[in-house]
């Protein structure tokens, strides 16, 4: 009988990227198909502008940060977005956009805004740790 483990995933590829984005999406979904539970997902550097809501697509192009709200929200994910990313690329939440006096919000409340010691306890508490 396979040990079902839970995981601690650190997403930190580029939104731009689809291939690996897809690849990362897919790696996610095999872990659920295989029964084993994703923990927390922190996502980090470029990667937080997949929780933003602000994104406009060209019809041509996958809309990656869809595919992965979409995913946060059917298997009702953990999702935590690194503070200081999403600062430096314009992705705050209703408190921190009035503390910046932006007129609105421009994340996906399916994340939480979270500083990286989240992260740092979500590995410990995880069986397993994933970067991608």
């Amino acid at each position: 009988m396979n040990k079902k483990l839970s995981y601690c995933i650190l997403l930190s590829t580029s939104w731009q990227d689809s291939i690996k984005l897809d690849s990362a999406l897919k790696f996610c979904c095999n872990l659920l198909d295989a029964n084993h539970k994703i923990q927390t997902l922190f996502l980090q550097y470029d990667s937080v502008s997949l929780a933003g809501v602000m994104n406009i697509i060209p019809d041509e192009e996958v809309d990656m940060g869809a595919r992965w709200q979409e995913f946060v929200a059917k298997n009702r994910l953990n999702a935590h977005v690194c503070i200081n990313s999403a600062l430096r690329r314009g992705i705050v939440d209703e408190a921190m956009a009035k503390q910046y006096q932006k007129p609105c919000a421009s994340i996906s409340p399916l994340f939480q805004l979270s500083p990286l010691g989240v992260l740092f306890d979500s590995m410990q508490l995880a069986d397993r740790f994933v970067q991608l």
